[in-house]
């Protein structure tokens, strides 16, 4: 028996030995043709099969421009500006009765006891999991935050 030789393209038409997927859309809305910084790249190309499909997309849509869309990386919740210092001060003016600045300096390694100097302090990710726990309102407002800015770039 004869083995059939099997296609390179894929269901969409794209070549299975490129490294991404076919990323280019139609926004119907705006009236554009969007491409990855590669495709672009792909369809400069004379003859190529980048630019042979956006040869046929521009023949079906000729009202539309071309753009080329930036990578986008969504804002991953660092909390600027979180350092111990900040985390200090905040506790001193939330902790009535000292004991949660007790466990900072602890977790720091700067306890007033002979054993503190011997040991060493927590990381600093160990440091401000602990300080989210206990101030969830810091991550509320990163939370406000973040969710400000991304509707501001919608808009």
């Amino acid at each position: 028996m004869r083995k059939e030789k099997t296609s390179l393209l894929n269901k969409s038409g794209g070549d299975r030995r490129q490294k991404g997927k076919q990323k280019m859309k139609l926004n119907h809305m705006n009236k554009t043709i969007e491409l990855t910084k590669t495709e672009n790249r792909a369809a400069s190309k004379y003859k190529s099969d980048m630019c042979n499909t956006l040869n046929e997309v521009r023949k079906e849509y000729p009202t539309y421009t071309i753009v080329v869309t930036k990578k986008t990386t969504k804002r991953k919740s660092n909390y600027h500006g979180l350092n111990y210092q900040f985390m200090e001060k905040y506790i001193k003016a939330h902790d009535e009765n000292e004991t949660i600045m007790k466990e900072f300096n602890t977790l720091r390694g700067k306890d007033n006891d002979e054993l503190s100097e011997l040991s060493m302090s927590a990381s600093y990710v160990e440091i401000k999991k602990w300080f989210l726990e206990k101030y969830p309102a810091i991550a509320e407002y990163d939370k406000q935050i973040s969710k400000i800015l991304n509707s501001a770039k919608a808009a």
